[in-house]
């Protein structure tokens, strides 16, 4: 199977032979982290679904939202924590068109 780089290889020469500034770097890890939360929050909220209800428990108002809330939470602390590194990745993915 062929797989393609997620990076367009016919990007102008002018975007190749800038450099990030800090700020942009930062921001770039800061949303690269909110889409390695947002990733794993979805992922989550999957592997719930899968677990059977429990009939004989009463379904109290608002479970549901703490539920999310909850995964949400988990999904931004293990994006944090690096622990993961989908964040890391997406970086250095999209870094590599820059120069160094």
């Amino acid at each position: 199977m062929d797989i393609k780089p997620f990076i367009p290889t016919n990007i102008p020469v002018s975007y190749k032979d800038e450099q990030m500034s800090e700020m942009e770097k930062e921001k770039l890890k800061k949303v690269a982290g909110e889409m390695e939360a947002e990733f794993l929050k979805i992922m989550l909220k999957q592997m719930k679904a899968t677990i059977p209800e429990n009939e004989d428990e009463e379904k109290a108002p608002g479970k549901d939202i703490m539920t999310d809330f909850m995964l949400e939470r988990y999904a931004e602390d293990v994006s944090k924590n690096q622990s993961m590194g989908i964040a890391k990745m997406i970086y250095e993915q999209y870094t590599k068109t820059y120069k160094k």
